[in-house]
């Protein structure tokens, strides 16, 4: 017998960050709902979620790992404007 065992973050752990903000209201199983209903996907170090001005009419909630809100500077560098976490969502939430 073979049992399939999902690899997905305590998100609904009182503590998580995910009971928190945009998603304060919701129970445990709408915010479970949610995910069940989204799609998964990955990005490598370095590689752009989102970029600024461009049309975009989805967002995405991390899951794990840390997200970088930079702006390229006059001078050419990155600067790091935010680092987001576990629950916190980036994209179009309008």
């Amino acid at each position: 017998m073979s049992s399939k065992t999902s690899l997905k973050p305590n998100l609904f752990s009182e503590h998580s960050r995910f009971t928190k903000g945009v998603f304060s209201d919701l129970s445990a199983s709408e915010r479970e709902g949610l995910l069940h209903a989204s799609k998964r996907r990955a990005f490598s170090r370095g590689s752009f979620v989102v970029r600024a001005q461009e049309r975009a009419d989805y967002f995405f909630i991390v899951l794990e790992g840390t997200l970088e809100v930079s702006r390229t500077a006059a001078h050419g560098k990155s600067v790091i404007l935010n680092r987001l976490g576990e629950g916190e969502v980036i994209g179009e939430v309008s």
